[in-house]
């Protein structure tokens, strides 16, 4: 077998980096499906959560925490949730959520868990 050397480094060396490194960038390049999934909801945080659709709302709730670096995910807060406050409207958790507070991860998962409620669809 042939191989041809450059400056000390043989072809087949070469060729295996630029293998490696097209490999490596194409890995790069593609994005796993979370990462889709959540670049694909970025939209959602544009909108108050009574104007989302059921698909946006299941991402925040799925992935807020996410979007919101430190907080904890949605599911965590779960048990705390009483849907008979919500018989009342959700729009007062979404305020909550706007006041950027360190209760905000709690009010704005309430309020989209509110919204899912209200459209049959809280997990």
């Amino acid at each position: 077998w042939y191989q041809r050397r450059v400056r000390g480094v043989t072809t087949m060396t070469m060729r295996l980096v630029w293998i490696s490194i097209s490999c490596l960038l194409l890995h790069l390049t593609t994005s796993s499906p979370l990462v889709v999934e959540v670049r694909g909801a970025g939209h959602c945080l544009d909108y108050a959560h009574n104007q989302l659709d059921i698909e946006c709302l299941e991402k925040l709730w799925k992935y807020y925490h996410i979007y919101k670096n430190g907080w904890d995910p949605c599911s965590d807060f779960l048990p705390s949730f009483s849907t008979d406050s919500y018989k009342n409207g959700c729009s007062r958790f979404y305020d909550k959520c706007l006041k950027d507070d360190a209760n905000s991860n709690k009010n704005c998962c309430k309020s989209v868990h509110c919204q899912l409620w209200k459209k049959g669809k809280a997990p």
